[in-house]
């Protein structure tokens, strides 16, 4: 019942979508799927399972599965209840299971049709990590690569952010950082260093001679 749209009768022709549930019992839904069968889409996150992976709401009683196999090895990276992740719907073993969207695949998949501008400020998913940074993605199929250390934090995966676009790399593919001008960021910067020295009563053991890692992992900065 928590499957049908509408009022039905007796005999009437309804188009449906088919899926296995826990039980392994065939079962049918007339709601329209938030991922189409052949398409990509940004799901929420629902569950976490350590030993599994994360469950997305793709609008069946059946939450669809996001592998372990294709989660981050740090846990830190995971996606938490509320990210998005970008994936498509594929059938294995008669089960319905979501597979994760190649940052070269994006844009064929979603088909962006607006070219963004350098200096514009966009949301973001955060999709892929590399090794030199991470690849972020809109949700009209824009791709931005951001180095890490035009980034001011670590993201999860599926995470929100708001990049800045700093250069176009041509076929829907940018470069952007997640930090603002420097006189931008100068007050929350000093905001931040007052905060760390009140938190120590006044003194921390850091200065112009400090190794820079330390200072990214102590200042995110």
């Amino acid at each position: 019942n928590s499957q049908v749209v509408g009022e039905i009768e007796l005999g009437q022709k309804v188009k449906v979508s088919l899926y296995v549930d826990s039980r392994r019992r065939l079962n049918a839904s007339m709601k329209e799927l938030i991922l189409p069968p052949r398409g990509a889409a940004f799901i929420e996150v629902v569950g976490v399972n350590e030993k599994v992976g994360v469950f997305l709401d793709i609008g069946l009683n059946k939450d669809l599965l996001f592998s372990i196999d294709d989660l981050p090895v740090l846990k830190k990276h995971w996606p938490v209840e509320g990210d998005e992740l970008l994936v498509t719907m594929k059938a294995k073993s008669d089960q319905l299971v979501a597979r994760p969207v190649s940052r070269f695949q994006v844009a064929s998949l979603l088909q962006p049709n607006v070219q963004l501008k350098e200096g514009e400020m966009v949301t973001a998913w955060n999709i892929h990590f590399g090794e030199e940074g991470n690849v972020l993605a809109t949700k009209n199929g824009h791709t931005v690569f951001v180095y890490y250390h035009h980034m001011r934090k670590s993201l999860r995966l599926g995470e929100m952010t708001t990049v800045r676009i700093t250069h176009d790399r041509g076929n829907y593919h940018y470069a952007g950082t997640m930090i603002e001008n420097k006189e931008n960021m100068m007050d929350k910067d000093a905001s931040l260093i007052m905060e760390i020295l009140s938190s120590k009563g006044g003194f921390v053991s850091y200065n112009d001679k400090t190794d820079p890692t330390v200072i990214r992992d102590v200042f995110n900065m």
